[in-house]
């Protein structure tokens, strides 16, 4: 064989042996550095709304029902009428009270002439004593009369103005519970009012959360239905019970109505158990092995397995309570396929890849969401 074919062959040989002891290219990732952000522990519930405002309207006094003018689900405004007893009774006593006031301050007027003319005859020695006190005497028993008719006549007058059934505050007539021509017993109920600006939510959270909930913590309400708002609120008290049936306990907060939220409905409820600030990371970063979960950091172009101790988990991303501190290097997408010490090639992850976890008030109520 000529030299020179020998040599080819051998360069050839090297450069074979070469690039098998390159081995395969360093995989691909993306990394981001961590940073503590804020998270929210919360609790969720099914919340129940109850009007703030609930009242049964009842008749305050006796007479025949004439007039119904609202019908169930009305809203009405404050000292908007109702429904009309008759007043025919009320309008009577009444003309019978100032006709006895009128009556009386006749009587009295001439009592008093008569009082005066007996003081001047009693100077004189002509009116005897027991004469005058008689006619002081009447004098008095008149001026009580006439005190007791003017009760009369406000009494009356407040029975004929109970005749019309007015409205103590604006919201809806939830219920009706009479009909025209009906006969009314005072403390007869007639509607039952609810009033819709101002609502109560209550929440039933696991006895185990006893020591953890208290009034003051954050709440945020979503709406069911056609009416999705979202309603900042706070805990305003915890019933001092706990539920013999369902072990809950109880907890209330206060709202204005953002819209059609209704009495009786139901909304989503998260409470703020506590904030704190800890490393996040999206849910692909984290890897379960054999040992427990892991991540891997990247330093100096090698992948390190890095034992954590996960916090709060949604659907998208996940908290490292434990393991990782701020300024490290976290690998996102590939880590699934690597190994402890495998050499990677990284670049940065793009603003979608990065978590958000209270960049709009939390993740919604139905995400995927655990404690570790």
């Amino acid at each position: 064989m000529p030299l020179s074919a020998v040599l080819l062959l051998t360069a050839c040989s090297e450069a074979e042996t070469d690039e098998t002891d390159a081995g395969p290219p360093a995989p691909r990732v993306t990394v981001m550095e961590s940073e503590l952000q804020p998270v929210e522990d919360l609790e969720r519930s099914l919340g129940r709304l109850r009007a703030r405002a609930d009242t049964t309207i009842s008749a305050e006094v006796e007479g025949r029902l004439i007039e119904i003018r609202v019908s169930e689900g009305d809203e009405v405004e404050l000292g908007e009428e109702l429904a009309v007893i008759d007043p025919l009774d009320f309008e009577l006593q009444l003309s019978q009270a100032r006709a006895e006031i009128g009556q009386l301050t006749a009587e009295i007027e001439t009592k008093e002439a008569e009082v005066d003319r007996q003081r001047q005859l009693r100077e004189g020695g002509h009116v005897p004593e027991a004469v005058m006190q008689q006619t002081e005497s009447d004098l008095v028993a008149l001026e009580q009369s006439l005190i007791m008719a003017r009760a009369r006549l406000a009494s009356s007058q407040l029975n004929r103005d109970r005749s019309t059934i007015l409205a103590p505050f604006a919201g809806r007539i939830d219920a009706r519970y009479v009909s025209e021509g009906e006969y009314m017993s005072a403390g007869q109920e007639m509607f039952r009012i609810v009033r819709g600006d101002r609502l109560e939510v209550e929440m039933r959270f696991p006895e185990r959360l006893s020591d953890r909930l208290e009034v003051g913590q954050a709440v945020r309400l979503y709406g069911n239905g056609a009416d999705e708002a979202t309603v900042e609120s706070e805990i305003s008290a915890l019933l001092p019970t706990v539920g013999q049936d369902s072990r809950a306990i109880v907890a209330l907060a206060e709202l204005s109505n953002p819209g059609d939220w209704r009495p009786g409905g139901s909304v989503h409820a998260e409470v703020v158990l506590e904030l704190r600030e800890s490393v996040v990371v999206p849910g692909q970063a984290v890897v379960l092995r054999p040992d427990g979960d892991v991540v891997y950091v990247e330093e100096e172009g090698v992948a390190v397995e890095t034992p954590v101790v996960l916090g709060r988990r949604t659907a998208s991303w996940v908290e490292l309570r434990e393991g990782v501190e701020p300024g490290q290097r976290v690998i996102i997408d590939g880590a699934g396929f690597l190994a402890d010490g495998v050499a990677v090639e990284a670049q940065p992850a793009s603003d979608d890849q990065l978590p958000d976890p209270n960049g709009s008030g939390g993740e919604p109520p139905d995400a995927a969401e655990s404690e570790s």
